[in-house]
């Protein structure tokens, strides 16, 4: 696993590194979750959750081989733990999920 932290903000910068990299997953980690943020800069808000979630999505819709895309929602304390933190917690949520689903089919 490779990790990767860009600013989706920066659709040329997405598109650019899902070219570089050809990921068969990406996991959408990137949102402004906070909801006193959010009225404090309802702009910024609107930017980094819709506009950056857009620019991830166009970018994979434009790949030949487009990775399969899970997108992870976090709690708002989750907002105090690194990246890293985040990152390990929500791929264990993932996995347990991906678990129920293959026991589901047996």
């Amino acid at each position: 696993m490779h990790f990767v932290h860009c600013d989706l903000r920066n659709g040329q910068r997405v598109t650019q590194l899902l070219i570089e990299y050809e990921p068969t997953h990406v996991f959408h980690l990137g949102a402004q979750s906070l909801p006193t943020l959010s009225w404090e800069d309802p702009v910024d808000t609107f930017e980094s959750n819709i506009m950056g979630s857009l620019h991830l999505f166009e970018a994979v819709r434009r790949m030949k081989r487009p990775p399969v895309v899970e997108i992870l929602r976090r709690r708002a304390e989750q907002k105090q733990r690194t990246i890293e933190q985040r990152l390990r917690y929500n791929l264990g949520r993932w996995n347990l999920k991906l678990k129920g689903e293959l026991d589901a089919q047996v």
